[in-house]
């Protein structure tokens, strides 16, 4: 009998933590964190990680991967992901140790000894682990992100992760088409949404943008270090406005990752563009300079909870 556990990230969105059982081994995806109104972490519920066949991480954002290190504190279960996603974990999860490090019960060795244990593997790339079968299918989520088609006992699971089905600058839609499954679990956080136009969203972002340069002022984008930041570099270095376009925080250190994987990004060009283009923050001068002209901000964090973003906000308040 194949069982299905939700250690988290059942009716709530993040600490995603999925466990596939069947009589040949025991499948974990994902393992993430969430924090509280006090930021403090909030784990999924307990796997015991000798008892693993594999872990599997989706993608690198931490209500995904967040966790993860808790399982190799003292064993090594085996570690899958794409290359890109394991590169850009390691970055995160290094920087939420500085940021939150005397909250966690795992350190930077933990964070190593985890991802030594590593296989970094491709899209459609078949792992067979005695008991079970797995593979990575393209998700669209993220550059790097994955779903996964899980077969044990005679049975199909498809858990999606986090997925996309419209083209973006970064990624295209999920390739998920003509499987035949007996369990999907599927992210559904906008799922009773219906978001406007692709196109449309960007042209109003833009416009927002142009009236706030060409009047003098400017304009702050506070985003996301993963992914969304670079997504909105890639809009701007689409249409090539004439304005000062600064890039600071972990935008830019995750858009360096990006650079190495080019087979990850849709429109890779674009995201070169924007980093040889672009004024790039190295320090306080740069970060000084960067609010006394006008121009567009691109920084993290993107919840203007803390990092440069923050800063810039009260510089302009």
């Amino acid at each position: 009998m194949v069982k299905v556990k939700i250690l988290g990230s059942g009716r709530e969105v993040g600490r995603a933590a999925i466990l596939v059982e069947g009589s040949g081994g025991s499948l974990l995806l994902d393992y993430g964190v969430n924090f509280d109104e006090r930021d403090n972490p909030v784990f999924p519920e307990h796997v015991r990680p000798r008892d693993l066949s594999g872990v599997v991480l989706t993608h690198s954002h931490l209500d995904h991967v967040g966790a993860a290190p808790l399982l190799y504190t003292s064993v090594r279960p085996k570690l899958y992901s794409t290359p890109l996603t394991l590169d850009v974990t390691r970055l995160l999860l290094h920087d939420m140790i500085k940021i939150s490090g005397a909250s966690l019960p795992f350190d930077e060795v933990v964070v190593n000894d985890m991802l030594s244990s590593a296989t970094a593997i491709g899209y459609n790339e078949e792992v067979d682990l005695g008991g079970l079968r797995f593979k990575l299918l393209y998700s669209g989520h993220i550059p790097g992100s994955a779903s996964v088609l899980v077969n044990v006992d005679g049975r199909s699971v498809l858990y999606t992760s986090d997925v996309n089905v419209i083209e973006a600058k970064l990624v295209g839609p999920a390739k998920l088409d003509g499987l035949n499954v007996d369990l999907v679990i599927v992210e559904s956080t906008y799922g009773s949404t219906n978001h406007p136009p692709r196109r449309l969203v960007e042209d109003r972002f833009y416009e927002s943008l142009r009236e706030v340069v060409e009047s003098g002022g400017v304009a702050l984008v506070p985003v996301f270090s993963v992914s969304r930041g670079q997504e909105v570099l890639c809009i701007l270095a689409e249409r090539d406005p004439q304005w000062q376009i600064w890039v600071d925080g972990m935008v830019k250190d995750v858009a360096e990752l990006y650079l190495e994987h080019s087979s990850y990004i849709r429109f890779y060009g674009l995201l070169v563009k924007a980093m040889r283009e672009y004024n790039i923050v190295r320090g306080w001068q740069d970060r000084k300079s960067a609010y006394r002209e006008p121009g567009v901000i691109v920084a993290s964090s993107g919840m203007l909870k803390g990092g440069p973003s923050l800063y810039y906000l009260k510089k302009n308040s």
